[in-house]
C-alpha cells in the first residue's frame, strides 16, 4: 500500500454458512474484501442468535466511535452499507433513500415483457412477436 491511496471503511465477513459477522475494518480500497486492512474498528452481527428461553432476538452493531471518527476526519470513506450503518449509529448524517422508479405505478404498466411459453396450436412466441 503506497502513500496516498484512497482509504476505505468497509465490512469484512467472517463467520459461518447462514451465520455472517461482518467486521468493520479501515483498508486500502485496492485491498481484497478479507484482506489486508490497517485498523479494526467494529463489527457487525446481522443474525442474532436466541438467548434463553424467549426469541429475544437483535441485531448487535459494535463500533469504536473514537477511531471511526478519526478516520473519516482524515478522509477515509465509507462503503454504503458502512454508511448506513454509521448513520443508524448517528456517526454520519442519515442517508437519503433510494426510491424506486416504479412508485406509484401500477404492475400492468411497468413496461416489462412477459413470456408465458410457446403459444398452443401454432401460436407465435415471444422471439417471432419482435
Amino acid at each position: 500500500m503506497g502513500r496516498g491511496g484512497i482509504v476505505r471503511i468497509r465490512l469484512a465477513r467472517e463467520g459461518r454458512i447462514h451465520n455472517p459477522v461482518y467486521r468493520i475494518r479501515v483498508a486500502d480500497a485496492k485491498c481484497p474484501r478479507n484482506g489486508k486492512y490497517l485498523e479494526e474498528v467494529g463489527s457487525y452481527f446481522p443474525v442474532a442468535e436466541s438467548r434463553g428461553e424467549r426469541e429475544d432476538r437483535q441485531k448487535v452493531l459494535k463500533l469504536d466511535r473514537e477511531r471511526i471518527k478519526y478516520w473519516l476526519s482524515v478522509g477515509a470513506q465509507p462503503s454504503e452499507p458502512v454508511a448506513r450503518l454509521l448513520s443508524i449509529a448517528k456517526l454520519l448524517p442519515p442517508l437519503p433513500r433510494r426510491a424506486s422508479g416504479f412508485q406509484g405505478v401500477k404492475k400492468a404498466d411497468r413496461g416489462f415483457a412477459t413470456y408465458n411459453g410457446p403459444a398452443r396450436g401454432g401460436g407465435v412466441g415471444l422471439a417471432s412477436a419482435l
